[in-house]
């Protein structure tokens, strides 16, 4: 029996109504996209925000989002259910024209608000604009829809990190979100870069601080509607769907398991013993779609959703470790520059000295090289970008949180045995192991873009890469051994003449 013919009182809940979904071009947005048009075949409609990039329009952009191969099962028929609307969340209004709004309100029925900036470096302001005044125009939207059965809105698990035990409330912050919104229409960037220390106080990055922002929002507003906010701890690649181990970019542990297995990355500011906190994509999207249907029938008032593993199913980053050096040496990656060596380092300050040794001084020196061959240096700006992408996670990879998931849990419960198995989001039957295998083989073939049929010639280059790696190492202990045999000799010629002195 295939899952369209299973009973399922969650499809059902989708049957016959619109959808409108921000962020769909993102990587947990194709994911839902993907899931609602082939496990929910009664959905009427899904209207989709899209805005015009690279000189293309919103339906070439949709045309190029539908290309990927994680739509490939759908036919074409399921796929013309996806209408692209033309906008964009940092605009006031979301930049939607006043036809595409009057449909919007009309028709649709459930929405799911992703889209948001979730890069750690970007300016405040920008942050701010991005995720929450444009989770305040969604707001804006909904109140306006006539036909509104449920509102998700994506934050994240960490939004209340300056906290060690998170519960599924909304917690009050120091500023609130109208002063924000207010601030960033009068201060200029530069304004609000300087005191964004002082405004997010103990918050560690713009994106953490405009999620907690963006749920007190939410329960202001939306205390009488049918809405909740779902918190995802650290989603990765999926672990069966749409496709075993599938990614389609290099943040957080995909770009660091990527710089490591391609030799390029050495150490990682991590506390071996913490939890890691990942959660497989499918398993996020399977859930979110049940909370919508949860919220849409179960009519409570605004219910948070912790969807986190830490709790029920843990994996430390040691952990995480021993599985990764347990698949990748099987199948390195074809071009890879360097053999594996890699470490997790607890302090701060020893994993700043390993960087400088194992990351900056071959940069320095290679581009050293290049100069000397009348090539562009670009080794040691490559390691700073690098050195600020590992960075910024560090502060969640040295830190434990508890977060309570009573909600979640409630909701799995409400699910029948079959919406069990058709939306799999029970995180603790995952097993660890095998997911490892498929996200690393994942990440191999759908973000490095190494086909599997290349392993065995990737095997050849790898056994190259190790034999120099050793010699190497032997280069490096026998200098040491040199250095450290001069030092002694030395201090011995010191000694020996401070007692010659003592004889006289």
């Amino acid at each position: 029996m295939t899952e369209t013919k299973m009973k399922s009182e969650v499809a059902d809940f989708y049957n016959g109504q619109a959808v409108f979904i921000t962020g769909a071009t993102g990587f947990l947005g194709k994911v839902l996209l993907e899931k609602l048009l082939r496990s929910c075949p009664g959905i009427e409609s899904i209207y989709i925000l899209i805005r015009a990039k690279k000189n293309k329009n919103v339906l070439e952009r949709t045309d190029q989002l539908f290309m990927d191969q994680i739509y490939k099962k759908l036919e074409k028929t399921t796929m013309s259910k996806v209408m692209p609307i033309n906008g964009d969340v940092s605009l006031p209004g979301l930049g939607i024209s006043e036809t595409d709004r009057a449909t919007l309100t009309e028709k649709v029925s459930v929405v799911f608000h992703s889209a948001a900036t979730v890069r750690f470096v970007d300016p405040l302001k920008h942050t701010l604009i991005t995720n929450l005044r444009g989770t305040n125009e969604v707001i804006n939207l909904c109140k306006e829809m006539k036909h509104l059965k449920s509102f998700l809105y994506v934050s994240t698990a960490y939004s209340h990190c300056v906290r060690r035990e998170i519960d599924e409330i909304v917690y009050d912050i120091p500023m609130s979100p109208e002063q924000l919104l207010n601030c960033c229409e009068w201060m200029t960037d530069d304004q609000m870069e300087f005191m964004a220390p002082h405004i997010m106080e103990n918050w560690p990055n713009p994106y953490a601080y405009s999620k907690a922002l963006s749920e007190n929002l939410v329960k202001k507003r939306c205390e009488n509607m049918p809405a909740a906010i779902f918190r995802p701890s650290i989603v990765v690649s999926g672990a069966q769907e749409p496709l075993p181990g599938w990614n389609d970019n290099l943040n957080g542990p995909t770009g660091i398991t990527a710089g490591i297995t391609m030799g390029i990355i050495r150490s990682m500011n991590a506390d071996k013993d913490v939890n890691a906190d990942l959660v497989p994509v499918d398993y996020v999207v399977n859930s979110m779609i049940a909370s919508a249907w949860d919220v849409g029938t179960n009519k409570l008032p605004l219910q948070v959703f912790n969807f986190t593993s830490g709790g029920r199913n843990p994996l430390t980053w040691g952990r995480f470790r021993e599985l990764l050096i347990s698949v990748g040496f099987d199948a390195p990656p074809l071009k890879a520059l360097w053999y594996f060596c890699f470490f997790i380092i607890k302090s701060t300050r020893m994993h700043n000295f390993v960087v400088s040794i194992l990351h900056f001084l071959p940069a320095i020196l290679l581009d050293m090289v290049s100069t000397l061959l009348g090539k562009k240096r670009r080794f040691f700006r490559l390691y700073q970008k690098i050195d600020q992408q590992t960075s910024a996670p560090a502060y969640f990879a040295l830190r434990q949180w508890e977060f309570k998931d009573d909600n979640v849990l409630s909701t799995i419960k409400r699910m029948t045995p079959e919406d069990r198995k058709i939306f799999r989001c029970d995180i603790a039957d995952l097993d660890w192991a095998t997911y490892m295998g498929d996200y690393y083989l994942g990440m191999r073939q759908y973000v490095l873009k190494d086909d599997p049929s290349t392993v065995p010639e990737a095997l050849k280059r790898y056994k190259k890469l190790h034999y120099l790696h050793r010699g190497l190492q032997v280069v490096m202990l026998i200098g040491f051994l040199g250095i450290a045999l001069k030092f002694f000799t030395l201090i011995a010629a010191g000694v020996s003449s401070v007692a010659t002195s003592l004889q006289f």
